[in-house]
């Protein structure tokens, strides 16, 4: 389990205590669970030769890095309110070239959250062949996930992330998420790609 970049009080009143709990130590833990699991099945059906169960390990591995990965993600976008900074240099540039403003992308953003059908994730992702910032959703985690295009801010946005805290009310769950949006540590994310794409 990766660290925790705050405590779990910290992302309060926004998330509550409860809620980050909840989600972290029982949500997220279950997909490093089932990944570690899913790892030892596989190694013990390469020792003894069983085919018939290699059928679903390598889905039930991929699902559950997948979760471990987005919800990684999805803790250091975040930052204490008003510890996140503002949206500044590259990152800024780039986004405002493909929005026009930071109102028009949050609006898309949150529209894509909230209309999103079921349970999954919305994410800004950058397509190095376009050379643009994209909005995409993430309905099941393996698809639309690594390697295909590189995450610059993930919103979660299955029920286990808000529902203690808004039940049903997912719009108002979004509305308030923004202002825990860590830009700091986005503009770094952005920059490691930038780079990572170049050499």
């Amino acid at each position: 389990m990766p660290a925790l970049p705050y405590d779990l009080k910290a992302l309060e009143p926004i998330i509550s205590e409860k809620q980050l709990s909840l989600h972290y130590l029982k949500h997220h833990q279950a997909y490093v669970d089932g990944a570690n699991a899913a790892l030892e099945e596989i190694a013990s059906a390469h020792k003894v030769g069983v085919a018939a169960e290699m059928r679903y390990l390598p889905e039930e591995l991929v699902f559950n890095v997948a979760g471990n990965i987005l919800h990684s993600l999805y803790w250091h976008s975040m930052a204490p309110e008003g510890e996140g900074g503002e949206l500044q240099g590259s990152l800024a540039e780039v986004l405002y070239r493909d929005f026009d403003d930071l109102k028009t992308f949050r609006d898309e953003f949150s529209r894509t959250a909230v209309s999103l059908q079921g349970s999954g994730w919305v994410a800004l992702t950058y397509d190095p062949v376009l050379a643009q910032l994209l909005i995409t959703k993430i309905q099941i985690h393996q698809n639309g996930l690594y390697p295909m295009l590189p995450l610059v801010l993930v919103l979660d946005v299955w029920e286990h992330a808000y529902y203690l805290d808004y039940e049903n009310r997912r719009k108002e769950y979004v509305q308030n998420w923004w202002r825990l949006v860590n830009w700091r540590e986005l503009e770094e994310r952005f920059e490691k790609i930038k780079n990572q794409l170049a050499s």
